[in-house]
């Protein structure tokens, strides 16, 4: 049995590849007695299968986090560049807010693709505003993702309820959301602008309690790495 079930995933793996995988999930068990209880044998043939179906559905998801990180990073090289500055610091305030390591997972996942919806954008229209609802689009599609991609949906709500694309208030917005927010705008300005520390923080401040959260902002700025 063990042969055969080795020549199926075999099999599997040798079909020409493809952007996504193909994967089977097999369980199975022998017995040498006639009087061992059939349904017994079902049940832990079944909760073998299960087993190995949650490992394979962990790669699966690896490899298309992988697929769409790599796709991104060939198409968009500055903005890839980017987020690896808006993962740093986002990673940092979420540990100063003592969040759980399942949150700074999503945070971190948020934060690397908090552009990807530049991937449904025609080159010629960056249009800011449209980003996260487009990697919305993408990222919700992904099992396990969909509280990463409910993230990078309200990356531009504003707090004081005018931002896009729900007008969304304060309370209403997901603390990520609010930091990834203006770690994204600092970078972008850094990056893109060639601004100074100092100069786009006090630029930065006259949006503070109207689109940025005034916690997420004091934090922020205490970080040691935003040169």
């Amino acid at each position: 049995v063990r042969s055969i079930v080795e020549r199926i995933r075999q099999h599997i793996q040798e079909k020409p590849p493809s952007k996504l995988k193909m994967s089977a999930s097999i369980g199975y068990v022998t017995s040498n007695s006639m009087d061992d209880n059939l349904l017994e044998m079902f049940k832990e043939a079944e909760d073998k299968m299960y087993k190995q179906k949650i490992r394979t559905r962990d790669q699966q998801l690896k490899d298309a986090i992988s697929i769409i990180e790599q796709s991104f990073k060939e198409k968009f090289p500055a903005d890839f560049e980017l987020s690896q500055n808006i993962i740093r610091s986002v990673q940092d305030m979420a540990m100063f807010k003592k969040m759980t390591r399942e949150q700074q997972k999503d945070c971190y996942y948020a934060s690397l693709f908090s552009r990807i919806g530049l991937l449904s954008i025609d080159s010629n229209d960056r249009s800011h505003t449209k980003i996260p609802e487009l990697g919305y689009q993408i990222l919700k599609q992904i099992p396990g993702f969909r509280d990463v991609a409910d993230i990078v949906l309200s990356i531009q709500e504003c707090v004081n309820g005018s931002g896009y694309p729900q007008q969304l208030l304060g309370d209403d917005i997901p603390v990520p959301s609010l930091m990834i927010r203006i770690a994204s705008d600092y970078w972008y300005h850094k990056k893109f602008r060639g601004l100074s520390k100092e100069d786009i923080i006090y630029r930065m401040s006259d949006d503070v309690g109207i689109i940025y959260d005034p916690e997420c902002f004091k934090i922020f700025v205490s970080l040691n790495h935003l040169e």
